[in-house]
């Protein structure tokens, strides 16, 4: 079965990813595969241009403290010897072919909008707010229909809170949207992938989430999340299909968020952590530092894994040995692990390398292969903030289902019809 790893070293220290392929592969189980093709941009050919920055003020503001460069430092060891790893024993393609984007953003280097990419695969976009309106009040909350198949479990919606459901098997969720500006409705699939279940939830709102999970007595051998970190350099609206999320304005306010989440009940005795950092030195302390959010939640740091953003040559976006406009060219998950009676910090941290050729702002690689080598097969896992469903995982956050919907996949038909032209 298709994992997404196009290729991986014996020690499982390097993994070579297509992102798109990976979630796809996620959607599949054994008895029921998954056939269809993740809408993308196109993969990045040429690294970004050099920008050098002529604001004396703005280039104090690069991280270039020795708080940001201790780990910066050891890390482009690492990423460079991953790199000259993965060229010599790797001979193929550094990421799948991508022919169902437009051609607009084929042609395109530079900032890929997913406007774009989307408008030519389908014939409306996703209303902005369908999801909002199931987790916020407004006045005409949509209408939800489970095409209903063998082997459900069970599922419940409140309007103005949160919609959840479980399903043994695939199968559809029929959004019906009531639009006041046109007095029209129409009608949105999503696809449900085997053995997911979700808690379509805003995560300010915790409660929703654990008056579902309590009941079932539930602890995850390993929770996922990509927090919304406050950045000043990305202003994510909801104007854009496919790319909006919001982020908290503050450390302080996104520390209270995740607080309040009360991880600790929800992680099994010997599970694992996984959190998708940005390289900001503030909000590696928040998490790692003394008092912070992983003493919190008794856990320790275990691995880190270590997303290098490469072309389709293989050359990393920009230029290891510095930053562009501010930014390295890869993000890191921190990867902790439940603190027993029995565990001392060893300060013996594991790291990997993931290399993967990015795709839409803020899509991550879908791990699941790689977090099965810590938990098995069977582990219960938990992706929070999540905004696509993994089969057999359970998903929470305000957006969980969002690149579910239909209209962001293309079937094998299509695909095979596209590429005869």
């Amino acid at each position: 079965m298709t994992t997404g790893i196009l290729w991986q070293n014996a020690e499982t220290t390097i993994a070579l990813i297509d992102i798109p392929l990976s979630i796809a592969a996620a959607q599949s189980t054994k008895e029921k595969p998954w056939t269809d093709s993740l809408l993308s941009v196109a993969a990045l050919e040429v690294p970004f241009p050099t920008q050098i920055c002529k604001d004396i003020k703005g280039a104090r503001n690069l991280p270039s403290n020795a708080a940001d460069d201790f780990p910066h430092q050891e890390y482009r060891v690492l990423l460079e010897k991953a790199l000259e790893e993965t060229d010599s024993c790797h001979k193929g393609a550094w990421c799948q072919p991508r022919p169902f984007v437009s051609a607009k953003c084929e042609r395109s280097h530079g900032k890929r909008k997913a406007h774009d990419v989307f408008a030519s695969n389908q014939s409306s976009d996703l209303p902005a707010n369908i999801l909002s309106n199931i987790t916020q009040s407004c006045l005409t909350p949509p209408d939800v229909h489970f095409e209903v198949g063998d082997g459900v479990d069970d599922g419940d919606y409140e309007p103005g809170s949160h919609l959840c459901y479980h399903s043994k098997s695939p199968t559809n969720m029929v959004l019906s949207h009531h639009d006041l500006d046109t007095a029209k409705s129409n009608n949105y699939k999503f696809r449900i992938p085997a053995g997911a279940a979700f808690v379509l939830a805003n995560c300010s709102n915790p409660e929703a989430f654990h008056d579902v999970v309590n009941p079932r007595r539930l602890n995850f051998d390993f929770i996922l999340m990509d927090p919304p970190w406050p950045n000043r350099s990305v202003k994510r609206t909801h104007k854009t299909p496919g790319t909006s999320y919001a982020t908290i304005s503050t450390l302080k306010d996104i520390s209270h968020l995740l607080l309040n989440l009360n991880l600790s009940c929800l992680l099994s005795r010997t599970g694992y952590m996984g959190i998708w950092v940005t390289n900001k030195a503030a909000i590696r302390t928040l998490l790692v530092g003394p008092g912070g959010l992983f003493e919190h939640w008794e856990v320790e740091l275990a691995e880190e894994w270590i997303w290098l953003k490469t072309t389709t040559r293989g050359e990393p976006v920009t230029p290891l040995e510095g930053t562009w406009n501010g930014k390295r060219p890869y993000e890191v998950l921190l990867v902790a692990r439940k603190r027993t009676s029995n565990t001392t910090e060893t300060g013996e941290i594991k790291r990997r390398v993931v290399i993967a050729v990015p795709d839409l702002h803020s899509r991550k690689p879908c791990l699941k292969k790689m977090i099965e080598t810590l938990i098995g097969t069977d582990g219960d896992v938990l992706e929070i903030f999540a905004r696509h469903l993994v089969a057999g995982w359970w998903s929470w956050g305000n957006e969980c289902v969002k690149f579910n919907w239909e209209g962001y996949w293309q079937s094998v038909n299509e695909r095979e019809k596209r590429e005869a032209r």
